[in-house]
Order: C-alpha cells, then structure tokens, then sequence
C-alpha cells in the first residue's frame, strides 16, 4: 500500500520530527518510551489499536492529584509540587511520582485505595488486608529502622517499576523500598496499571510496606498489585515475603526530590 505525500505533509511530519526532539532533549519525554513508539509505527502498529504512553507527564499528574486530594494540602503545597516537578527519568518503566502522604500511614493507604478503585472500578482488594496499625505499618528491618514515611506532604518519587524482578521480598527490600508510591502510581498513571501483565509491564510488590494476616505470623506478608484469577482481574493482594514467581517485580524508589 502507498500513500501520495505531498510537501505540505512532509512539513508537517518535519514539524513533528523536531518537536520530538525537542521534548527529549528537554527531559520531558522519556526517550525509551518515543522510540518505541516509534519502531511500533515502523513495524506498521498503525494498523492496529494505538499503543498508549504508560505514564502521564508531571503536570497532568498534578492537576488529577489537586484535583482528587486538593483540600487536604494547602495552596503554597500545592505551588510547591507544581515548583519542584523532576526531570523526566531515563529507562523504560521508569517514571515520576506525586504522591500525597497524608496524616497517617493508615489514613495514606485507605485515601489512596479509594482513589484507586474511582480509577480502577474492577479492582479487588483481598478481604483481610487491613490497614489499621496492627496489621499494616512501613517496613521494619532488623535494626529496628522502618521506611520513610512522612506525613501530611507532598512529595515527587522516580519509581523504577520493574526494580527487581523475579526475587522475593525478603531478600532485596530496604528501608527505602517504595509502598505508597505504588498506590499513587495506580492513581496518577492509569494506563500502567491496564498495563500489567506478568510479563513486560510486571506484576508489582509493595515491598515498603509488611503486613498481618488472620491466622498468619506477624508482619509476615507484603501487600502485591497483580493479575489473579479466571479472566486476569486486578488485585491488591498480599503473599509471604519469602513468595518468589515470574511475572513479579519489587519496584525501586531511584531517588526523592530532596536527594
């Protein structure tokens, strides 16, 4: 098949060309991300559904996020995100993060199921994954030292989804594993959760969290964003931090915007 091109449509394609290079250059595209998209068109994806951008940029991600949690930050907070918004990261799975912490850890959890499930209306959620503290707390090493949780802030994270595939969470968490990021995540970048497939786009451990189950010893378990059952539904669902499968990746928190 061939199209007739005309040069006012390789001016157009030139414009584009150029605006592409700009937004990489600039750190506003991941540059993975545009030549994939780009190799998908020349392997004729065209003729196919779209393949969607999995993340969203930084100031859409602000504007959901004022939009769904707005009344719990105050404007100068909120000036602050819009003010302190990252550089686009490198890497394939690899994207920017606002995630609202809020009074609690438990209040930080609930809130952002919530909106994950306004975002999500097929999501699960196992029913005896509890959140208050006996059952749910940030992640505690031997020390005594548990993961970074603030509260009542706003803060970027560049989470790398993929981390650490295929190992179990007992053996590569850490004090700075990422938890409520992925909840955030799940809200801010739809299209990463639709994604989710066991395989190029992982299921995914909230390895910054350690959680109780009924009948199950304690802190024994790690909250998971994965594909379970007949017909691939999404849950949130908890394993034993020592489960190890294909298809499962304790994602990184690369660094915060203070680092």
């Amino acid at each position: 098949m061939t199209t007739d091109v005309t040069d006012e449509m390789l001016g157009r394609l030139s414009k584009k060309h150029h605006e592409l290079y700009r937004r990489v250059r600039e750190g506003s595209l991941d540059p993975e991300m545009v030549l994939d998209g780009l190799q998908w068109l020349i392997e004729g994806g065209f003729r196919s559904k779209p393949k969607p951008f999995l993340f969203e940029q930084s100031d859409e991600q602000l504007f959901k996020a004022m939009e769904w949690w707005g009344p719990h930050f105050s404007d100068v907070e909120w000036e602050d995100a819009q003010y302190q918004i990252p550089d686009w990261p490198s890497g394939g799975l690899v994207a920017p993060v606002l995630v609202p912490y809020f009074s609690t850890v438990q209040q930080t959890f609930e809130l952002l199921w919530r909106t994950v499930t306004e975002v999500h209306p097929t999501i699960t959620r196992r029913e005896d994954l509890l959140s208050d503290p006996t059952h749910l707390r940030p992640y505690t090493d031997t020390a005594f030292k548990s993961t970074d949780h603030p509260v009542n802030t706003l803060r970027w994270e560049i989470i790398d989804f993929k981390g650490v595939d295929n190992a179990m969470p007992c053996e590569v968490r850490h004090v700075g594993s990422p938890h409520a990021a992925i909840l955030a995540a799940a809200c801010l970048h739809p299209e990463w959760v639709k994604a989710i497939d066991g395989g190029e786009v992982p299921n995914v451990w909230l390895s910054g969290y350690e959680v109780s189950l009924a009948g199950g010893e304690r802190w024994s378990h790690v909250p998971v964003l994965e594909l379970s059952g007949v017909g691939s539904q999404l849950r949130l669902s908890a394993h034993f931090a020592s489960a190890t499968e294909p298809g499962y990746a304790n994602p990184i928190r690369r660094r915060l915007l203070e680092d």
